[in-house]
């Protein structure tokens, strides 16, 4: 069986020089002069956290995020929504906080949480599920150097309402993004 290295040296010994390029925003690609193949990374957008409370006040799950697509390449799912959470009645005070958002491309937002000190049926602090992370995929796209190939990056997932009262909504997962990568 035959060992193949990606990308092939040159016979002089010196390599081949590899370029990333980060993709943000935008809908098509077009490929460098000289390039024969990409290896594309796509990275799904992350799911919103889910809201929290100590009532039952209308809560809401986060929402998914929204899936990554490269021409030729494997789709990138987007994660799921964080799930809501309730603890019972909350008959005194609470206070309440968030959690920022992580700023890694493709991760689940935060969800809510709420502290209250209940003479019912509920106490100590509830959380709201944080999202899922968007789905990684690696692919090799064969294409040819000038060639525009189209894409779309998934969106964050949105929050999930919480309490305004004793709870907090959750926060919005992060977008998703690709990676392109080449030699030349």
């Amino acid at each position: 069986m035959g060992i193949s290295v990606f990308p092939v040296p040159s016979a002089s010994g010196g390599g081949k020089t590899s370029y990333v390029q980060t993709l943000n925003s935008g809908t098509s690609y077009t490929v460098p002069t000289g390039v024969n193949y990409l290896v594309v990374k796509t990275i799904g957008a992350g799911g919103g956290g889910g809201g929290a409370t100590q009532g039952n006040e209308g809560l809401a799950a986060g929402g998914s995020g929204g899936n990554t697509t490269f021409t030729g390449a494997t789709t990138a799912d987007g994660g799921v929504g964080g799930s809501t959470i309730n603890s019972g009645w909350n008959n005194g005070g609470g206070f309440s906080g968030t959690t920022t958002a992580p700023t890694k491309k493709g991760a689940g937002g935060w969800g809510g949480w709420s502290h209250g000190i209940s003479t019912a049926n509920a106490s100590g602090p509830t959380f709201g599920q944080r999202g899922a992370d968007g789905d990684e995929q690696v692919s090799i796209v064969n294409t040819s150097g000038g060639s525009t190939i189209n894409y779309s990056i998934g969106s964050g997932g949105s929050f999930g309402t919480g309490n305004t009262g004793s709870g907090m909504y959750g926060r919005t997962g992060a977008a998703g993004q690709i990676e392109v990568t080449y030699w030349l």
